[in-house]
Order: C-alpha cells, then sequence, then structure tokens
C-alpha cells in the first residue's frame, strides 16, 4: 500500500472529510508549488549568484513542512484540518524553491565547470533533472509507503525531517563554502 493511499484513507477517517475534500488536500501541495515556482524563477533570474541560499531556504520550508505534519514525535500537538493544510502548502512552496533553484544551480554550475553555456546544455542539464526527479519520486514514495506501513505516518514523517535536515545542513555549508 503506498503512502499517499493510507494516508488518504487515514484522513477521511481522521477528520470524517468526504473523498472529494480529501483529494483537494492532496492537491494543494502540487497547486502552491505551481503557484510559488514561477517566484522561484523569478528569485533565481533577479539574483543569479544566490541560488544556493534559494535551495537552503527552500529545504528548510520542505523541512519544516514534514516537521508540522507528522507531527514530528514529541511535539505536543496533535494532527489537525489545519496543520495538514498548512504543512502541504509551506510543502508544495518548498519543493518548488528546490527544484527550480536546484535546476538553475545546476546549469550555472556547469557552465563554471566549462561546459557551454548553449541551448543544447541546458537541454541535456533539464532533461537529466526531470529524470532524475521522477526517479526520486518513485523511490521516495515506494520507500515511504514501506515506512508508514512499518513504522507508522508519524515516525516515518521523522525520519523525512532527518533527510530533510541533511539537506538543509549540506546546502548551508555548501552556500557558505561558495561565499568565501
Amino acid at each position: 500500500m503506498s503512502s499517499v493511499s493510507s494516508q488518504q484513507r487515514s484522513s477521511r477517517f481522521q477528520f470524517g472529510l468526504r473523498e472529494s475534500y480529501v483529494g483537494l488536500l492532496f492537491g494543494l501541495k502540487d497547486g502552491t508549488n505551481s503557484l510559488a515556482s514561477p517566484f522561484w524563477g523569478w528569485l533565481c533570474d533577479r539574483h543569479r549568484n544566490n541560488t544556493k541560499h534559494f535551495i537552503f531556504i527552500s529545504s528548510i520550508l520542505a523541512f519544516t513542512s514534514f516537521f508540522i505534519l507528522g507531527p514530528f514525535p514529541g511535539l505536543p500537538f496533535e494532527r489537525t484540518v489545519g496543520t495538514v493544510i498548512l504543512s502541504l502548502s509551506l510543502n508544495g512552496v518548498g519543493i518548488g524553491g528546490q527544484q527550480v533553484a536546484g535546476v538553475v544551480d545546476a546549469m550555472r554550475e556547469a557552465v563554471t565547470a566549462g561546459l557551454p553555456d548553449q541551448a543544447g546544455l541546458h537541454g541535456c542539464v533539464a532533461g537529466l533533472w526531470t529524470s532524475l526527479s521522477g526517479i526520486g519520486r518513485f523511490t521516495s514514495r515506494t520507500g515511504s509507503g514501506y515506512l508508514v506501513d512499518t513504522i507508522g505516518f508519524r515516525n516515518t514523517s521523522a525520519v523525512v525531517v532527518a533527510l530533510h535536515a541533511f539537506v538543509v545542513s549540506d546546502h548551508h555549508h555548501d552556500a557558505r563554502t561558495t561565499a568565501q
């Protein structure tokens, strides 16, 4: 059973929501991602040398979203419709920032490494980015489904928080190294 379907069923029963409202909740992440991505693109265009900082900021948003969604074990509050809406919205904005700033940074790094700043390079980087993102979505959903079935949703969110904490610390270090 996938984590999405088990979470949909859990949300339906936990909050007494109809399936259509549960579907809207799950579309919220993609909706906020779609709305935030052009903003992240604008930021990356306007501040070309700060893409690593934008990856860092967006990673903090994604980290925070899972911290709230679980909620993280030990936090003194339970999951409510409001916390689900907040966390899915933060997740959409955060993932959008990671995707947009990440691909812009990958293209910039390729050019900095001496590759030609041409459409072919940008197409290759964008294609690799899209392909690897798809592999990441597949493996993360498969792995999270297994973890939800094995250790429960709250503990699975703690694992995801730990992974995001690693990304945040790695990009913080990378951004500080680049700035020096």
